[in-house]
């Protein structure tokens, strides 16, 4: 029995052993589990995935692993959980304007009353020359990016959307150049 004594003595007992241990916190499960909680939502290699695919969605998935030096079976598989995750929305033509005519690129800045914001928003939307309609914080809470055939479209449009009543001011740029294109936008 002695032997039995000496091997326990420095082992604590189970019961004494919670009782010097912190209770679990939300807190200390947070910093228990902090990498875990703060990973972002994708990996290096599916972010290298996302911008070849932005650069030309129509490489084949054997073109994209040779890229990105692994099978074709794991980037298609890559490729699946990114649209199930929501991370890829769709594939598009990405178009150039300038090449389809007289193209006149604009954004348009306005001034919406608060409570009506949403409601001119949702009818910008329906318009067909609308490529983006966001609201933004600073001296204006509406931005457009809007694309025209020509001077006589952006006009109207400028006309109509000064003429509502609750636009209180705006303020209109046209692109005449690009020093960096954006490729989704076409000009």
């Amino acid at each position: 029995m002695k032997k039995k004594n000496i091997k326990n003595k420095g082992k604590k007992k189970k019961s004494e052993k919670k009782a010097t241990e912190a209770p679990r916190t939300e807190k200390n499960v947070q910093e228990l589990f902090s990498e875990l909680l703060y990973q972002p939502p994708i990996d290096n290699t599916d972010m290298k995935l996302l911008q070849l695919l932005q650069k030309n969605a129509r490489m084949t998935n054997i073109e994209l692993a040779e890229k990105l030096n692994m099978s074709e079976a794991t980037v298609r598989r890559r490729i699946n959980n990114l649209f199930d995750r929501g991370f890829i929305r769709g594939f598009s033509a990405l178009l150039d304007y300038k090449k389809m005519g007289n193209a006149v690129k604009a954004n348009v800045l306005a001034k919406v009353d608060k409570d009506k914001l949403e409601e001119v928003a949702n009818s910008l939307k329906k318009h067909r020359n609308a490529h983006m309609i966001c609201q933004v914080i600073g001296s204006y809470n509406l931005y457009c990016e809007l694309i025209f055939n020509n001077m006589i479209e952006l006009q109207d449009f400028t006309d109509k959307l000064a003429n509502n009543e609750y636009v209180n001011s705006m303020e209109y740029y046209i692109i005449t150049k690009s020093f960096k294109a954006c490729p989704w936008s076409g000009i």
